[in-house]
């Protein structure tokens, strides 16, 4: 907190906590462990009801923003993303 002070940065007291042993940042769990990604965001993902074209750009929007959590995204995607295209049945 002296070093913050020292280069006039203020924090927030009610938004401010010390200690923590990990914090929700941006729909992920950050730890000394790592990023993993928080369990609502994942729960949402698979909730989500897909109904038309802009539903599926929404869902591939939210898998892909824990997309680096998901080994081979693109190849498992690639139906769902063949579906977007212009031509598509």
């Amino acid at each position: 907190m002296e070093l913050a002070r020292m280069n006039n940065l203020k924090f927030n007291e009610e938004k401010t906590v010390l200690g923590a042993t990990e914090l929700k940042y941006l729909g992920h769990i950050i730890s000394s462990e790592g990023s993993q990604p928080d369990p609502e965001k994942i729960q949402a993902i698979n909730n989500m009801k897909i109904q038309d074209k802009k539903g599926l750009q929404r869902y591939l929007g939210m898998v892909t923003y824990v997309g680096k959590f998901v080994p081979n995204l693109l190849e498992i995607t690639k139906p769902l993303r063949d579906l977007l295209q212009k031509d598509a049945v």
